[in-house]
């Protein structure tokens, strides 16, 4: 009678393959995944940010982005949600009657934001209020992973690049982006 099967052998050279396998790829993975969720976030708020400016323009009115916690009122904690408003009365804080044009969720519990402690007005001219960079970190807070979110006082939004190839972006002012 023929038995058949795997030895011991056999079954403990495949175990070290797959171990040898996925000690390889895992970390690979989490990079990416990493990077896939910087990336989702700072398309949303780039996404928002452009509605907000043109629809300023559009309207001829000021519309305000500013990170919220229940969409009723400004905060100043960026890893909340985020919403676009149109501001009728001018005050920056978010009246009954006046219209969300656009709203995000919080930010995955793995990324972090360092961004302004105020809210970003665009004028009917597309014009902000502030020059400011929006810096998105993931929860391993290398600074050559970073990515960041430039707007400027004339209202332009641009993803930061890493223009002098040190291998890490550049803010607004050309420094470093940095995750604290």
């Amino acid at each position: 009678m023929r038995q058949t099967g795997y030895t011991l052998i056999e079954l403990m050279i495949t175990i070290a393959v797959l171990s040898i396998v996925v000690g390889i790829v895992v970390p690979g993975a989490r990079g990416f995944i990493n990077h896939s969720l910087l990336s989702k976030e700072v398309n949303e708020i780039s996404a928002l940010s452009r509605l907000a400016r043109f629809s300023a323009m559009e309207e001829q009115t000021n519309i305000v982005l500013c990170p919220t916690t229940n969409y009723a009122q400004c905060g100043t904690d960026w890893t909340q949600g985020k919403m676009a408003f149109v501001d009728l009365n001018g005050n920056g804080d978010r009246s009954t009657n006046e219209t969300i044009i656009g709203a995000t969720e919080a930010l995955h519990s793995s990324v972090s934001v360092t961004a302004p402690g105020q809210s970003i007005l665009f004028n009917r001219r597309g014009g902000a209020n502030v020059t400011t960079t929006l810096i998105f970190c993931d929860e391993t807070s290398d600074a050559d992973k970073a990515m960041g979110l430039i707007i400027n006082g004339y209202g332009k939004i641009a993803v930061a690049q890493d223009r002098n190839n040190d291998g890490t972006k550049e803010d607004h002012a050309g420094n470093a982006l940095t995750c604290a």
